[in-house]
Formats: structure tokens, sequence, C-alpha cells
């Protein structure tokens, strides 16, 4: 026998276990992409900017637009900037024949440079039916879109939420706005 170095054979890897490493390594990144994705969809979307609108005590009981909304940030994280109101709204009437009206648009009624967290301001739903006094007592029923358009940070673009109100007619003859049963 012969005494001597021993040669080490160099281990080579073998191109199935080189091909299983890199198909776990892409398949790794490819779930924490995905799943970093699915996270921030999530985070946006709980932590999204939350507005209320709520109609106050009417100030003229026979004019149902002089009723005040009360828009609430409901935001825990995002001061709101830049919003705007308006409404839009239709009449139904029942004179001889059911008519429905569709009043002139009233947008950019109200606007506020910056709403805190948990802070409120006061609009108006202004909407000018366009009929003559007579008529306007033949109307059987209202209905009106609040329309808030606003901006927070870190959102690029503009946010638009839409709250619908009906009136109701109280026993004492007064005017009330509700939201639609079924939210």
């Amino acid at each position: 026998m012969r005494k001597g170095k021993r040669r080490v054979r160099n281990r080579e890897v073998s191109p199935s276990l080189a091909w299983r490493i890199l198909r776990f390594t892409l398949k790794s990144l490819f779930a924490f992409f995905v799943g970093g994705l699915l996270l921030n969809a999530f985070g946006i979307f709980e932590l999204r900017p939350k507005l209320s609108a709520s109609p106050q005590v009417t100030l003229e009981p026979p004019n149902p637009f002089s009723t005040a909304f009360v828009v609430k940030n409901e935001s825990s994280i995002f001061p709101l900037r830049d919003l705007r109101t308006g409404c839009d709204g239709s009449a139904v009437m029942v004179a001889t024949k059911t008519q429905v009206v569709r009043p002139k648009v009233e947008i950019g009624m109200g606007r506020l440079e910056h709403l805190p967290l948990r802070q409120s301001f006061t609009t108006y739903c202004r909407v000018n039916l366009g009929l003559a006094p007579e008529l306007e007592q033949n109307i059987s029923g209202l209905e009106i879109t609040l329309k808030i358009a606003y901006s927070a940070p870190f959102i690029p673009f503009r946010l638009h939420d839409e709250y619908p109100f009906s009136y109701a007619v109280a026993k004492d003859g007064q005017l009330h706005w509700l939201p639609p049963m079924d939210k």
C-alpha cells in the first residue's frame, strides 16, 4: 500500500438538488411577496378613513332642506383634508299623476380645509326643486344623497362617500330625514 496524501474527492452539487433549492427559494419569495400584498390591502381596508353623516333638527319644519347634517371623522388614524359636500335629490309628486322631478344638483355647498380625528362639522343639503310653491305641497316623497369628497394623508387620490336619505313625516307634521332601512 502506498502511503501518502489521500486525495479528497471534490463533492459537486447534483443538478436535482440545485433545482430543488432554487425552487424552494423562489416559492418562499413569492409567498412572502403575496403575503405582504395581502397584509397591505387588509391594512388599508381596515385603517381607511371613515366618515359618518347624520341629520339633525329641522330648523324650519315645513322646509326639509333646512335640516343640518353633521359629518364626523370616525377615523382613528387619518385627519381629513379638503372636504367638499354637495347634494343630489329627487322628489316624487302625487297630484293628478305620479311625477318624478330631478332637481338641480348643488355641488360644493360646504367646504372645510381640515377635519381632525373624531371631530365633526355641520353642512346643509340645499336642493332646488324648481317647483312652484303650490306644487311643493303635493310632494309625497323626497330622496337626497349627501355627497362628500375628501383627501387623506398617504392616499394619492380623492375619496368619495355618499349618504342617501329619504324623508318621513312625523305625526306632528315635521319632516325628518332617515337613512335607508337596508343599511
